[in-house]
C-alpha cells in the first residue's frame, strides 16, 4: 500500500480530499455564511461525524452564534439505516431563530430530512444546511444544501469525523473506499 492507501478492519481506502482542500473550503463556508449577516444564529452539529467540520468553519467565523448539538443515529457499518433516530436531541429553544445545521456527508437525505422537520417543529424562523460532503447522485430531496464542502461519487468514505464501524473518524483526510477488480 502506498502512502495515500489505509487498511480499516476488513477495507481498503484510498485518499480522495487532502486535509489541505478541506482546510480551505472549511474557510470558504465560514466566509459564505458571514456573508449572510446572521444575528440570531443558532448552529447545530449533527454528532458524531461533523464535529471536525463544524469546528473548522466555526474558528472563521465573525459573529459568535450558539453552538449545540444532536445525535442522529442513521449508519449501521458502510449501510444506512431505513429511519434515522434522534438519540439526543436540542436542549434550547430555537423558535424565531436562524439555524445553521452541520452534517458530515449527504446520500439519501433521510438524516436530513429527520433534522429539517425536527428543527421545523421547534419553530425555527430559517433553516440552512451546510454539508461537508454532497453525493449528488443519491440525494433526490428537495430540501436545498446551502454550502456544500465537496461532491463525491457514491463510494463509502471514512476520515475527517467520518467512520467505518467507529475507525477512521480521527484522519485528518478524507478517504473513499477501494474497489479492487
Amino acid at each position: 500500500m502506498n502512502s495515500h492507501t489505509i487498511h480499516i478492519h476488513d477495507r481498503d481506502f484510498e485518499r480522495c480530499i487532502s486535509v489541505q482542500e478541506i482546510a480551505a473550503r472549511c474557510v470558504a463556508i465560514a466566509h459564505e455564511i458571514n456573508e449572510l449577516h446572521l444575528e440570531n444564529a443558532v448552529l447545530i452539529s449533527v454528532l458524531s461525524g461533523a464535529f471536525m467540520f463544524t469546528a473548522d468553519v466555526c474558528r472563521h467565523l465573525h459573529n459568535a452564534p450558539e453552538l449545540h448539538f444532536v445525535k442522529i443515529s442513521s449508519y449501521s457499518g458502510m449501510c444506512a439505516t431505513a429511519a434515522p433516530t434522534l438519540d439526543v436531541a436540542l436542549k434550547i429553544d430555537i423558535r424565531g431563530k436562524d439555524v445553521i445545521v452541520f452534517e458530515d456527508i449527504v446520500d439519501s437525505g433521510e438524516t436530513i430530512r429527520r433534522i429539517y422537520e425536527y428543527c421545523l417543529f421547534r419553530g425555527a424562523a430559517s433553516i440552512r444546511i451546510a454539508a461537508l460532503l454532497l453525493k449528488p447522485a443519491a440525494y433526490t430531496l428537495q430540501i436545498p444544501i446551502d454550502f456544500v464542502g465537496f461532491e463525491i461519487s457514491n463510494e463509502f468514505v471514512v476520515g475527517y469525523g467520518l467512520d467505518y464501524n467507529n475507525a477512521g473518524r480521527t484522519l485528518p483526510d478524507i478517504y473513499q473506499l477501494k474497489i479492487t477488480n
